[in-house]
């Protein structure tokens, strides 16, 4: 089975640094924008933990525009894949990130962050490869995955300048080492 997906693995890797790279500097394009509004749909506009999930939601959602227009549409499942990929490592990000976090008195490692962000991007794409190469996701569970994907991005972009609450995810931390 792995042998005839070597292709996909192999560029799947390649990607994954790229993916890292990439949004590693994505922290950064709505400053470097000059606080550009436009961009700050975008890009983290603060220090908050959900403005940080643009560092995986925009990547990969980049990173799957290219892979589906590469394969000439070829790809099975890619709103599921899309959206569980997506979905996991958001997962993986707030029960890690709030685990170490909370155990160490609130305090937020920046080496400790960017290896979070590093793991989740790997899982995104692990969680990716095996929806992708599953041959028994329906119709019904892609067109409820687009729907949901679409919402996220509603809500990302809503919740970028009018946060629910200045708490939670939403909350700019006081101490960031």
């Amino acid at each position: 089975m792995w042998s005839e997906y070597w292709w996909l693995i192999t560029i799947f890797i390649i990607i994954f640094v790229f993916l890292v790279v990439l949004g590693s500097a994505w922290h950064f394009f709505y400053e470097w924008s000059g606080n550009n509004r436009v961009v700050g749909y975008f890009a983290p506009v603060n220090e908050s933990f959900w403005e940080h999930l643009k560092l995986i939601i925009f990547p990969l959602l980049l990173f799957f525009i290219v892979l589906y227009f590469a394969t000439f549409w070829q790809l099975r499942n890619w709103p599921f894949g899309l959206f569980v990929s997506t979905l996991a490592a958001i997962i993986f990000m707030i029960i890690f990130f709030y685990l170490y976090t909370w155990s160490n008195v609130n305090n937020s490692i920046l080496w400790v962050d960017i290896l979070l962000y590093v793991l989740a991007m790997a899982v995104a794409l692990v969680v990716l490869f095996f929806s992708l190469i599953c041959r028994y996701i329906g119709d019904v569970l892609n067109y409820l995955s687009l729907a949901f994907y679409i919402v996220l991005l509603i809500l990302v972009f809503w919740w970028t300048y009018n946060p629910p609450c200045n708490c939670g995810f939403w909350e700019e931390p006081e101490h960031h080492h």
